[in-house]
């Protein structure tokens, strides 16, 4: 449906590589095409085009700029929310939103970022009432109130919608956790779709006891889809890849085995020797595990596959 394809980025250097770290508003990228023929369903079973319009959200979310976000969902006939906007630390969220759906969409972060998150001494797991789950994550989603007001907003909000939760990269760990934590008032279905996901809890209780509708898409070598590490954590979710077919799970286990280095990093107990191993473990990665991460590969992947 989509047409015509587009050009999936490659990067071949660093500054190309670069060049991928998404700026909603100014690194081109134009949201919404052909938004008129790619009308989303209100269903809880996985949809290629909700699935657009899902990287859609999740990269829109990226914006600095909260009029941005404001203007672009405007032109879709979207009204919208923005948490934590003012905030230099997560979570930021926004929440779409008109008759048939709502969409509340987390932001992530750039890929450069990552190491120090993953490394934080909060990378261990915390005991919760859905199981243990990644300490520095769960501690980001409930951080500054932010979340409290999302949930607040939900609420305020009439009818009878289905809801969609979705992110990318940090924005996926916290999309996956605020999914499985909220409990809408009126008891709307709701549904999950994570771009380019981290672990995020334990895989004997919370990944094992995990809500249905939740779709995990995996964007080829993305190195972050790996991290951190089993047998502490596991994924939950179908994982698709961005062409909408489920993933294989040989390849997988080929992927878990090529980017197995990582866990020896994360086992390390010293803080600051953790963060230093991670960071040159993700320097000396070759572009495509880490260019595959970024969401413009992401979009530009599942809208050729529409």
């Amino acid at each position: 449906m989509a047409d015509p394809q587009k050009v999936v980025p490659n990067p071949s250097s660093l500054e190309e590589l670069n060049a991928l770290l998404p700026n909603p508003g100014s690194d081109g990228y134009i949201f919404f095409e052909n938004v008129n023929t790619c009308t989303i369903e209100r269903t809880l079973v996985f949809r290629k085009l909700n699935c657009w319009w899902m990287i859609e959200m999740s990269y829109l979310v990226y914006a600095a700029s909260a009029s941005f976000v404001t203007q672009e969902l405007a032109t879709v006939g979207l009204g919208v929310a923005v948490f934590g906007f003012d905030r230099s630390q997560p979570p930021h969220v926004l929440v779409a939103h008109n008759d048939e759906i709502i969409v509340v969409a987390f932001r992530g972060t750039r890929i450069n970022d990552l190491p120090d998150i993953l490394a934080d001494v909060a990378f261990f797991p915390e005991l919760t009432s859905n199981g243990f789950v990644h300490q520095g994550f769960q501690n980001a989603l409930i951080s500054g109130g932010v979340w409290e007001d999302v949930k607040r907003h939900l609420s305020g909000i009439s009818g009878n919608q289905t809801i969609f939760f979705t992110g990318h990269s940090l924005g996926a760990a916290l999309a996956t956790i605020a999914f499985r934590a909220y409990r809408d008032p009126v008891g709307r279905p709701r549904t999950l779709y994570t771009f380019g996901s981290p672990r995020v809890g334990d895989a004997l209780i919370f990944c094992s006891t995990y809500p249905p509708n939740d779709y995990r898409i995996v964007n080829e070598d993305d190195v972050v889809t790996h991290v951190p590490t089993p047998p502490l954590y596991g994924h939950v979710g179908s994982a698709f890849g961005p062409n909408g077919s489920p993933l294989k799970v040989d390849l997988w286990e080929q992927l878990e085995r090529r980017f197995s280095g990582i866990g020896e990093a994360l086992g390390i107990s010293g803080q600051a020797e953790r963060r230093q191993r991670l960071s040159q473990y993700f320097a000396n990665q070759s572009l495509k595990p880490v260019g595959d991460h970024a969401p413009r590969c992401y979009a530009t992947k599942i809208w050729n596959a529409i």
